[in-house]
């Protein structure tokens, strides 16, 4: 089992930002979802182009409690 930077679980579903290679943020890909977790890493896939990536999960944040009270804020 994976936590992010924030203890948040990451697990298959999850929506999170990728900050890629750990040396810039990567935010501008958008809000990606996990696919799939194995023992040392987390395949996450790019929203828009459908295309996965196998990623450190040390490099990853877990947003879906942002996004559910960003929907809820607007309603």
């Amino acid at each position: 089992m994976h936590r992010d930077c924030l203890g948040q679980k990451i697990s298959v579903g999850s929506r999170v930002l990728w900050s890629a290679h750990n040396s810039h943020a990567g935010f501008e890909q958008g809000v990606m979802q996990v696919v799939s977790v194995s023992p040392k890493r987390v395949r996450v896939e790019h929203g828009e182009t459908g295309y996965q990536s196998s990623v450190d999960p040390r490099s990853v944040v877990v947003v879906d409690l942002i996004l559910a009270s960003q929907a809820v804020q607007q309603e």
